[in-house]
């Protein structure tokens, strides 16, 4: 009668943690990729979403239908603290005027000589629960960036401001300057939380003027102040 030898219990257990192992790695391996490639998409779509506000203002529509009164002037794009619901973008819109009638003042000024208003507030949804943040790990980006098309000229301006106010648009709207950039870190991870997926900034350029300004700065750049 021949004796056959079966594996033994060490070996068995051994077998089973090492195909436990591999199979870890692999599920591991593939929910990284995914996650990169959802960052990735998630990147390109907001920095799409930014060039967009420049090509929106530089083609706009009438707020109202005929003979109307009034005009859209630009856009706001606001960032507040809120991660679930962190950016909305409204229709500047003041009085219809000829350009004959607009000074040279500053834009500012211009802005609130037209009694702007704020109108048509758009939600815009990040995707992949991406947050953005200020740089070097910091908390969500607040602030505000105004795009705005001179009557007279035509010419397209970028005003910045650290408030998030919205209410009496009109006096708020001489806090804004055309003196700073913003940088923008796209991250896939809460507020304050790192992680292996590296943040990648956007940026808008002092007194941007077209979407050409609006920058996605690479991983590897020495501009990238985000993480």
């Amino acid at each position: 009668m021949v004796k056959r030898k079966g594996f033994t219990l060490i070996e068995v257990t051994l077998f089973l943690a090492v195909t436990a192992a591999l199979f870890i790695g692999i599920v591991w391996g593939m929910q990284s990729a995914i996650n990169r490639q959802r960052y990735d998409e998630a990147t390109q779509e907001f920095f799409e979403f930014m060039r967009s506000v420049y090509s929106k203002v530089s083609n706009p529509q009438s707020p109202g239908s005929g003979n109307s009164t009034k005009a859209i002037y630009g856009k706001l794009v606001v960032f507040s603290n809120n991660a679930e619901d962190q950016i909305s973008m409204y229709d500047v819109v003041g009085q219809a005027v000829s350009s004959k009638n607009i000074g040279e003042d500053s834009l500012t000024s211009m802005l609130k000589t037209l009694n702007v208003t704020l109108t048509s507030k758009e939600k815009y949804n990040l995707p992949w629960q991406t947050t953005i943040q200020k740089e070097n790990n910091g908390p969500l980006f607040t602030g505000s960036f105004l795009v705005v098309r001179h009557p007279r000229s035509g010419t397209i301006n970028t005003l910045y401001w650290n408030g998030t106010q919205t209410s009496n648009f009109k006096n708020v709207v001489t806090k804004f300057s055309t003196n700073a950039e913003m940088l923008l870190c796209i991250s896939p991870y809460p507020a304050g939380q790192t992680g292996p997926i590296l943040k990648r900034p956007v940026r808008i350029l002092a007194g941007a003027r077209n979407a050409s300004d609006v920058e996605l700065i690479d991983l590897g750049s020495t501009d990238n102040k985000c993480n």
